[in-house]
């Protein structure tokens, strides 16, 4: 494995990699197994016969037998001269070599952060000496853990709060958080034969995206949802709550990021 960072980048990556085969071996033995069954008259009369029923195997694994190495060095440099982007603090630009002792290594690139191109500088057998050339850089989706969103009760106002722990690297770009918000009334109905049971309704009362334009010197938003949370309570109210059903998040146009929603799951609720 190649794990390129800012402060690796122009050393020479050398990686030795070595391919073997081996096979597994067995040894098994059968024994044959009968059954007796009573076999009442007849023309010989009664009697117990002699019947095959199954084969018994009891098999013995031997040490694996190896066949001869095979030994590849892969010599590689990398030219960022020609990158489209920038290193990201949270990006790992990850290029892991396969090799399976037939003709030179397979290259992945699925853990990189830029497209490469590849160049052979020098090649014989054994041996090779490559160098990448980033190209543009590789949108990645956006951490998932670096945008909260959370409901609280401030002032006796109920309060949808975003945070956006990357606002300083999104600078300016657009911040979309959609959040289904549900109030839940608690309240008592008298039973049919007897005592009171408790009833819920849930309903609603916010599920519309919200943009946030990113912003370092403020990464919190706050959203004032007393209005929506406050509607009529009926008769023997007991309490009420809101919580976050489920919540996403997407960056919108990111010039460092894919706009893909990340899921966050239920949130948290709230008495008021």
């Amino acid at each position: 494995m190649i794990k390129r960072t800012a402060a690796n980048q122009n050393q020479l990556h050398t990686n030795t990699l070595t391919s073997q085969t081996y096979r597994e071996a067995k040894e098994c033995y059968y024994q044959a197994v009968y059954r007796y069954d009573w076999v009442q008259g007849g023309f010989n009369g009664s009697h117990w016969e002699e019947r095959f029923d199954h084969y018994k195997a009891s098999c013995i694994r031997l040490p694996r037998e190896y066949g001869q190495p095979r030994v590849y060095t892969s010599h590689v440099s990398f030219d960022m001269s020609q990158a489209g982007g920038s290193d990201l603090p949270w990006e790992s630009d990850v290029v892991r070599v396969k090799y399976d002792g037939q003709g030179q290594p397979r290259y992945d690139f699925s853990g990189a952060s830029y497209n490469y191109a590849i160049r052979t500088d020098n090649q014989r057998a054994g041996s090779e000496s490559l160098t990448f050339i980033a190209g543009p850089k590789i949108l990645k989706a956006p951490e998932a853990d670096k945008v909260q969103a959370f409901l609280r009760v401030n002032a006796g106002k109920v309060e949808l709060v975003i945070n956006d722990d990357r606002a300083s690297f999104y600078q300016g770009e657009t911040l979309r958080v959609t959040a289904k918000i549900v109030r839940r009334v608690i309240w008592k109905e008298k039973g049919r034969l007897w005592g009171w049971n408790e009833r819920r309704t849930d309903t609603i009362v916010h599920n519309a995206p919200i943009d946030v334009l990113a912003d370092a010197g403020t990464p919190q938003n706050v959203t004032d949802l007393t209005a929506a949370s406050n509607g009529p309570k009926p008769a023997n109210f007991v309490s009420q709550s809101v919580f976050i059903e489920s919540w996403s998040f997407s960056r919108v146009n990111s010039r460092i990021s894919t706009g893909a929603t990340m899921n966050r799951g239920r949130g948290n609720d709230v008495a008021y």
